[in-house]
């Protein structure tokens, strides 16, 4: 088997939910009203919500637009409303009319509307690009899109699925990055050739959350200052700053001179070496992100139920939890994050070679076969693919 990095994700269905690690310094040398974040950002590609599929990508645009619907921070397992102050369900399932809360504006100082929130979901349709999914499921495309999402008036919005799905499953929908609700008018101002802004919107922002975007200099620094309108009230931070370090010794090196007050991408055995430093804080945060491997269905071979089930039971869960991955991330085998509303915590899989090497041979691949892993450069994925790769060699793959 061969592996190769790439700036995708990776191969089958293997969902780690991610517990984030932070070491922050008591005495940073930054202003009180700053955050410095020093972080490995080389995933962050684009800014606009209807294409951010990305970790830092995401962070970022959380904290710029609100959403149709939220989970806010203070009680994760509880889905409410963002932009949608209340929403009401038609009696067959298929309709949710939204009510848009009232007071809010842009960083611009435009108004929210029910006009901004359809055009925001129509508009990542519209786009297709890669967190598109997420909204096509529900029966929406280009061409019907239109008369599907629509303002009632400026305050209400009418959703229509053409899907036999759950109301609860659209509304959890519209609270991922492709719920977040854009200004029409600014984003529109900035519009090229029909591209919908997206040519503008890639590195500026058009939100009304929590910060604005100020400056994003591609593997550099992302910078962020305060919305004081903010519906929640204004951030503690009136700046954040995400600076680019790919190394995590220079990670901790900054956080131990002051330079950066948080120090994402450590690794276990550094986060366990600043515990006896007593001018730095070690704290964890429970984050919603997973990382999930994925497998083509139209391989001759991977598209085999039997074969995907084996590579489930291939993985080495605990291992790789208890040792590079120890404090930072947690086993999770569904793809809803744990703690969220309607997530799933029961883990049916175990490392069981045996098992593995029986379904390979039911599927008729009893002599082994060649796949290639498709991984992202930075860590900890290299580290897992090498885990599965080595897994995978056990039983002939």
């Amino acid at each position: 088997m061969k592996m190769r990095s790439k700036g995708v994700a990776f191969a089958t269905a293997l969902i780690l939910a991610w517990t984030l690690p932070m070491a922050g310094p008591a005495r940073a040398g930054t202003p009180k009203d700053m955050l410095i974040m020093a972080k490995n950002i080389d995933d962050l590609i684009t800014l606009d919500p209807a294409e951010v599929f990305e970790f830092t990508g995401g962070e970022v645009i959380a904290n710029v637009y609100d959403r149709v619907m939220m989970f806010e921070a203070e009680d994760l397992s509880k889905l409410v409303g963002g932009v949608a102050e209340s929403y009401k369900v038609s009696g067959d399932g298929k309709t949710i009319v939204f009510k848009v809360r009232g007071g809010q504006k842009f960083h611009s100082g435009n108004p929210v509307t029910a006009y901004d929130m359809a055009f925001s979901l129509r508009r990542v349709v519209k786009m297709k690009k890669t967190p598109s999914f997420i909204l096509t499921q529900f029966g929406w495309n280009k061409n019907n899109v239109d008369g599907l999402i629509k303002p009632v008036d400026g305050t209400h919005v009418s959703v229509t699925m053409m899907a036999d799905f759950s109301p609860g499953l659209l509304l959890n929908a519209l609270s991922a990055g492709v719920g977040s609700v854009v200004d029409m008018k600014e984003v529109m101002k900035h519009e090229s050739d029909g591209d919908l802004g997206y040519g503008w919107l890639k590195n500026h922002s058009a939100g009304s959350g929590p910060y604005r975007l100020q400056t994003w200099k591609a593997n550099e620094l992302v910078t962020l200052v305060s919305n004081i309108n903010y519906r929640h009230g204004a951030p503690a931070m009136k700046r954040v700053v995400l600076r680019h370090v790919p190394e995590n010794s220079a990670q901790r090196l900054m956080v131990e001179k002051g330079d950066a007050d948080m120090a994402r991408d450590l690794t276990p055995d550094q986060i366990r070496g600043l515990k006896n430093n007593t001018g730095i804080i070690v704290d964890d945060y429970p984050k919603a992100a997973l990382i999930y491997m994925a497998t083509n269905n139209a391989h001759p071979i991977l598209g085999k139920d039997k074969v995907r089930k084996a590579i489930r039971y291939v993985v080495d869960y605990e291992g790789m939890a208890s040792s590079f991955l120890a404090g930072q991330y947690k086993i999770h085998q569904a793809f809803w994050p744990s703690g969220l509303w309607g997530s799933l915590d029961e883990k049916p899989f175990r490392m069981d070679l045996a098992k593995a090497k029986a379904l390979i041979s039911e599927a008729g691949h009893g002599d082994g076969f060649s796949i290639v892993i498709d991984t992202l450069r930075k860590s900890p994925y290299p580290e897992i693919a090498q885990s599965v790769q080595a897994s995978l060699a056990k039983i002939g793959v």
